[in-house]
C-alpha cells in the first residue's frame, strides 16, 4: 500500500485533509470511524461494507461513511487507487 498525504487538515482550517492511496489486492477489516469519511475511486474498484450494506464502487463512483459507523473494504485483485478525504478527529 502507498499513501500519499495531498492536503493536511491544517490547509484547510481544520475541516478536511485528503489523502490518495494505491494498493493491490487487499482487504481491511471492520473498524470504527469516528469521524466523517469519503472514498472516491479513480481506478479499480472495491467492495465497502457499512452497516451491515455492501456496496461495489468502482472507478468515477465515490462512498460516504458518516462518523459513528462502522466500516470495512476490500480490494479486488487488480488494485485499486482512490482518494480517501476525513475530518480532522
Amino acid at each position: 500500500m502507498n499513501i500519499s498525504q495531498l492536503v493536511r487538515d491544517f490547509q484547510t482550517g481544520g475541516f478536511f485533509d485528503l489523502r490518495e492511496v494505491r494498493t493491490g489486492e487487499q482487504a481491511v477489516p471492520l473498524h470504527y470511524a469516528p469521524v466523517d469519511r469519503v472514498y472516491v475511486v479513480l481506478e479499480g474498484a472495491m467492495e465497502i461494507v457499512c452497516n451491515g450494506g455492501v456496496c461495489w464502487a468502482e472507478s468515477g463512483s465515490y462512498v460516504f461513511i458518516p462518523a459513528g459507523r462502522f466500516h470495512a473494504h476490500t480490494v479486488t485483485a487488480d488494485g485499486c487507487r482512490y482518494l480517501l478525504a476525513s475530518r480532522p478527529w
